[in-house]
């Protein structure tokens, strides 16, 4: 029983910090993109597009669009957003 509960909690605290991720990779790309497109951040709109990859956001900014892959740094608090031109 305890065994359970503990990974239940685990799980939850998991869950808790797999969202936060994401929110904090879809404001680095909108970021990326908003300086990249010459775009204001709220021309941005981002989709998760996690059949392509893991946390890759295809991006529509001011009538341009990219996929944008994004990592977590080792060690640190910084995401890094890699940009892929979307193929035309």
């Amino acid at each position: 029983m305890a065994l359970g509960r503990r990974i239940g909690i685990l799980s939850v605290m998991v869950l808790s910090l797999g969202c936060y991720g994401h929110e904090a990779f879809e404001n680095a790309a909108r970021a990326r993109a908003a300086a990249e497109f010459h775009c204001p951040a709220e021309g941005v709109n981002i989709r998760p597009a996690p059949e392509l990859g893991y946390e890759v956001m295809e991006v529509t900014a001011c009538g341009q669009r990219a996929h944008y892959a994004c990592v977590h740094q080792p060690g640190g608090h910084m995401i890094t957003c890699i940009h892929e031109a979307e193929a035309k």
